[in-house]
């Protein structure tokens, strides 16, 4: 299934508008990276399932042994 194409200034727009509706400080420095990463690390913190993760993040290959 593939996705379609969305600008970059309208995915960043979309970030900061959920972060601050999260009530998240210091917005200005918040991006799409940046949630990626917190959202990443906070869900591999808490769950411990690496694969968890990868399906979360939409990628299909196995991590490297």
């Amino acid at each position: 299934m593939k996705g379609t194409q969305v600008a970059t200034s309208h995915l960043r727009r979309s970030v900061k508008r959920y972060d601050r509706d999260a009530g998240i400080e210091e917005i200005e420095r918040v991006s799409p990276r940046t949630s990626t990463h917190t959202f990443t690390t906070r869900l591999s913190r808490e769950t411990s399932n690496m694969r968890m993760v990868q399906k979360a993040l939409g990628h299909s290959t196995c991590l490297p042994r």
